[in-house]
């Protein structure tokens, strides 16, 4: 991370399946990939705008995603969809991303 980018705090929405069959350790993934980004600001999306985030995490527990419907839950840049623990780095990739892009902005 540059010095300009650990100044910026992305706020990351997460939201999780209903648990019903999980095959994996979703919080695990998700914690395990955010530690990277000590910056974000991570929280539930329950109850909230999802305008207000950056980005929303949608994390699976297995590969069944008409469990909730998602779709409209879409942050400043989008969604990520989380189904397996190799998903992990889909949230390192969205992250960075998110630092890059943020630090183009202010740069221009």
């Amino acid at each position: 991370m540059t010095r300009e980018s650990a100044t910026y705090s992305p706020r990351i929405g997460v939201k999780y399946c209903g648990g019903c069959n999980p095959f994996y350790d979703r919080g695990a993934t998700v914690r395990k990939a955010l530690a990277n980004f000590p910056s974000a600001s991570v929280e539930s999306v329950v109850g909230k705008d999802c305008a207000e985030f950056d980005l929303i995490f949608v994390v699976l527990g297995c590969s069944q995603s008409e469990c909730f419907d998602y779709k409209s839950l879409q942050g400043k840049y989008g969604q990520v969809i989380i189904s397996k623990p190799e998903d992990s780095a889909k949230i390192i990739q969205a992250m960075n991303d998110l630092f890059s892009n943020q630090k183009k902005e202010r740069e221009s």
